[in-house]
């Protein structure tokens, strides 16, 4: 949220309560009328107010959670921005349309699996339509993911209120964890893994109902106020790219593989680069760099996002959103820790890289990161991600010119 746009009001100090444990009746009657006259600014100046001092996830969840349904008749009673068709708010908010029909439908075949006995649900096609639509459900993670690296990066360019947004993607990746553990379950359920799952989806459906309301009662309304025609037509743009999303979509203005928008003519033209060996023209070193099969992102010295490649089948989500963003941001806060440990050790020498790989649907992700140095001054990180299933199935030999 810009700066200034919430008055001063007694959410703050009855945010700050519940957060220290004060959930009585007496507590919300003393902030009730505030509660009541809430606006979209003002709660969220309370949440991005506690979230500056307060780093203690698990309890801020609690506490903002029980903080928005003490503020929610006064935000059901206002109504949301109307957005114009293909405005990037619009299809946000389609998305959550579509995603509300699918929990809908997971939501009736859990109460239908969840009335059979242990022995009756292994083969019940009840079970074979939980799963199914908990599968489908995986449309979240898109949708998550189109927040965290185009809506996200976009309000924190903006330089207001939004500590928010960190809480948002920590909520977010539980409720993934949660769908992916339930579904684990559910492939080799056990005799006492009932409970489990009832846990499990009770978690989700509670945790991902509010996101979706946080999200058009709270979120919106505020990147409506706060972003500028340039930066929503640029989202717009974004969103429709990403055919992977919920609604799925193209954009014309999205070069493929033989071009580049905006950048130089491939071929040999007067702007060339020297380079240690040769020169390039930047059209033909965004061509190469594209046609790598890696994925890359470059990080520099101040700590933010440069250049990720922009490859045919990218391993992990990026879009242009996060350029210029810090990479703490980039990256849920139960791994920020991590990140700037790594991040200290290259740069301090301490490493000469770091190395990891993971089990990721059925494929096998090799990631390293690579310090940059320049005769010895520190500019930057480098990010390498393969996909390396097929070279791991590689035995013998093949020559260059075997079929």
């Amino acid at each position: 949220m810009a700066a200034g746009l919430a008055k001063d009001t007694g959410l703050k100090e009855y945010l700050q309560g519940l957060y220290e444990g004060r959930v009585s009746r007496e507590w919300y009657d003393r902030f009730r009328e505030d509660l009541e006259n809430a606006d979209p600014w003002e709660v969220n100046h309370a949440i991005h107010t506690l979230l500056s001092g307060a780093d203690d996830y698990p309890r801020l969840e609690q506490a903002v959670a029980r903080f928005i349904r003490a503020a929610g008749k006064s935000l059901d009673k206002r109504e949301a921005p109307e957005y114009p068709e293909d405005h990037p708010l619009a299809i946000l908010t389609e998305e959550n349309r579509i995603l509300q029909d699918l929990r809908n439908e997971v939501a009736v075949a859990f109460k239908e699996y969840n009335a059979l006995s242990p022995e009756d649900s292994q083969d019940h096609p009840a079970k074979n339509r939980l799963t199914r639509g908990l599968k489908r459900l995986s449309l979240l993670r898109t949708h998550y993911n189109r927040l965290q690296y185009t809506l996200f990066p976009a309000l924190e360019k903006c330089g207001g209120e939004f500590g928010c947004l960190k809480l948002m993607w920590h909520i977010q990746d539980g409720i993934l964890g949660e769908l992916k553990e339930t579904l684990k379950i559910l492939e080799h359920p056990g005799p006492a893994d009932g409970a489990r799952i009832n846990r499990l989806l009770g978690s989700f459906f509670l945790k991902s109902g509010s996101l979706i309301y946080r999200e058009e009662r709270i979120l919106y309304p505020l990147a409506f106020r706060a972003l500028g025609p340039a930066v929503l037509s640029r989202m717009a743009g974004e969103l429709r790219a990403d055919a992977g999303s919920p609604k799925g979509g193209s954009d014309p203005g999205v070069a493929g593989s033989d071009g580049a928008a905006g950048t130089s003519p491939v071929g040999n033209t007067p702007d060339t680069i020297p380079l240690s060996r040769g020169e390039l023209n930047p059209g033909l070193i965004d061509l190469m760099l594209k046609n790598l099969p890696l994925d890359i992102t470059l990080v520099d010295e101040t700590g933010r996002v440069r250049y990720y490649s922009e490859g045919k089948e990218r391993i992990f989500p990026r879009s242009p959103g996060i350029i210029g963003r810090e990479v703490e941001n980039c990256h849920p806060p139960s791994s920020v820790g991590v990140v700037k440990k790594i991040v200290e050790e290259l740069k301090s020498g301490r490493r000469e890289k770091a190395e990891f790989w993971i089990q990721r649907e059925g494929r096998f992700i090799h990631i390293q990161y690579f310090p940059l140095f320049d005769h010895g001054v520190y500019r930057g990180i480098m990010e390498v991600s393969q996909d390396a299933t097929a070279l791991r199935s590689r035995v013998g030999e093949r020559r260059l010119l075997d079929d």
